[in-house]
């Protein structure tokens, strides 16, 4: 994916479901679908209950209302 480091912020969340096209996601109080386009970090097949540490796009962070 192409884009510099600055267009990602990172974020903290727990796998519900992950799925070919994308993931849903727990972070915090919000549960998020996560398309694979979003990310640069959801490379593998995660379990769920698997708490991960991913990349985000800044612009997907921000209408998720994940960052302000």
């Amino acid at each position: 994916m192409a884009g510099k480091a600055d267009d990602f912020v990172p974020v903290i969340g727990v796998i519900h479901l992950h799925t070919s096209v994308g993931t849903f996601l727990d972070v915090g109080e919000h549960r998020i679908f996560v398309p694979q386009f979003s990310t640069s970090t959801l490379l593998r097949r995660y379990m769920p209950g698997e708490r991960i540490a991913v990349r985000l796009l800044r612009s997907f962070a921000e209408e998720e209302k994940l960052i302000a």
